[in-house]
């Protein structure tokens, strides 16, 4: 199993499930429009809704790759990992390359606590997809667990440096930076992440976790004040540590 800290959210999806947004439609026109539909129900928090329309463009067009990587961030938000981890093998047996098929994946297989399965899949995808941002922080997040922690501060550094505005690069560099000791540089990184005002449903982290964890650090340096001032933000948002 996985150590109690970590997330029980889903994985990295922002810029992965809304990819065919930015492209022409490849298929019928019912399916795409189910696509886009279940774009705005996501975004909406309406995952059982989405989820129909998902289903619905997969029975019209089985080989719509980016209705199946959309369904399976819908399973992971339902709490149904493997069944979003089947979603991204559906895909991956059409494509075997898939980066962020394999991306998700990977996250899925964390999820699960295989670590060392994750980790491979999760070198591929980067091997394959260098420049993806969400592919390194989620690598990020397995080195954490994994105590590599150095690894993980370098993953999100590059992530960041791609991608300067997903606060989950931010909380995991930061969670990781912790580990090395180098407690004022984490500060400015969970700082960094509260003032980005990430949206929680694109997110792995749980909304508030950032202020969960600037608590703690704040706390072990004797900031005590600063301390209360982010638990009682946890506490009005509703996050509770496991």
């Amino acid at each position: 199993m996985l150590k109690s800290g970590k997330s029980k959210v889903s994985f990295i999806i922002a810029s992965l499930i809304f990819l065919a947004l930015n492209a022409m439609p490849v298929f019928s026109d019912p399916a795409y429009d189910d696509y886009v539909r279940a774009q705005r129900y996501i975004a909406n928090g309406q995952m059982e809704s989405a989820l129909s329309v998902l289903t619905r463009a997969i029975n019209a067009e089985p080989k719509y790759l980016n209705a199946y990587i959309a369904r399976g961030f819908v399973y992971s938000r339902l709490g149904k990992t493997e069944r979003a981890l089947a979603e991204y093998d559906k895909v991956l047996s059409i494509a075997a390359n898939n980066a962020v098929a394999l991306s998700n994946k990977g996250f899925c297989l964390y999820e699960l606590g295989r670590l060392e399965e994750a980790l491979a899949v999760l070198n591929k995808a980067e091997s394959l997809d260098p420049e993806r941002a969400e592919i390194l922080v989620n690598r990020g997040q397995v080195y954490l667990i994994l105590g590599q922690f150095q690894k993980a501060v370098d993953d999100c550094s590059r992530a960041i440096a791609i991608e300067d505005s997903d606060a989950d690069g931010y909380i995991t560099r930061a969670d990781a930076l912790v580990k090395l000791e180098k407690k004022k540089e984490a500060l400015k990184d969970y700082s960094k992440a509260i003032s980005l005002h990430p949206d929680p449903v694109h997110m792995f982290h749980k909304e508030g976790e950032a202020f969960y964890r600037r608590a703690m650090l704040y706390s072990s340096m004797g900031k005590k004040a600063a301390a209360a001032r982010d638990l009682d933000t946890c506490e009005s948002l509703g996050y509770k540590p496991n």
